[in-house]
């Protein structure tokens, strides 16, 4: 944005879709002290996915600043569906 913001929060992420979502970690970091006008951020969050073929999952969020006074736009992932094997996901989106 066109001006600095302190304490950069992530919200807790909304989980969808009918596979199992298991947290592992995250969100890492966990808040961002400040960001310099311009500046930007991200944050990681792992979780397993498991399911049958054609299950679905998805996840959305969004980040707080200056103490919640200020927040983003919603991020969401694009609905995904297992397909077969091992998939690996990451962000930011």
């Amino acid at each position: 944005g066109p001006v600095a913001v302190s304490d950069v929060t992530p919200s807790a992420l909304t989980l969808s879709g009918t596979a199992t979502k298991t947290y592992v970690s995250g969100p890492t970091p966990a808040s961002v002290a400040s960001l310099a006008s311009g500046a930007s951020t991200s944050f990681t969050w792992t979780y397993t996915i498991t399911g049958s073929v054609g299950q679905t999952y998805a996840f959305s969020g969004y980040a707080t600043a200056n103490g919640g006074s200020l927040s983003t736009s919603t991020a969401t992932t694009i609905e995904c569906r297992i397909s077969k094997g091992t998939t690996t996901l990451s962000g930011p989106w």
